[in-house]
């Protein structure tokens, strides 16, 4: 399973990788990538596939990607990352509000997302 977590901010991104590899994760394998934003769109895009080859299906992939900004007000989600995760978060700039773009499980990650805000509440309210 590909999860992809995309921002224009890195905090919020690192942030719900600890989240989701400590509740979810624990007694399953996974590995973490930072898919850089530099490199060129069909690179990023072979890194992805190349991640669905090399693991099973019951290997988690987590993909931080930093949004570059376009536009002051908006941050695209560029479509082959749409097209090769599994899972795909996006969070807007200094927000903790996650938004699913892509879900196998719509089940599984509104539960997710709904834990999140409940720790981030919590958190807050500490």
């Amino acid at each position: 399973m590909i999860l992809t977590v995309i921002s224009p901010d890195k905090l919020s991104i690192s942030m719900f990788m600890d989240f989701f590899k400590t509740i979810y994760l624990s007694d399953k394998n996974h590995i973490i990538h930072d898919l850089i934003s530099l490199y060129s769109d069909q690179i990023q895009t072979e890194i992805i596939k190349r991640f669905r080859k090399e693991y099973p299906e019951t290997t988690w992939v987590l993909i931080k990607y930093k949004l570059k900004k376009l536009d002051p007000n908006k941050y695209v989600v560029p479509e082959y990352i749409k097209e090769n995760s599994d899972y795909l978060l996006k969070f807007d700039r200094y927000s903790t509000e996650p938004e699913i773009i892509k879900s196998l499980d719509d089940n599984f990650f509104t539960e997710v997302t709904q834990r999140w805000k409940k720790n981030i509440e919590k958190f807050n309210n500490n």
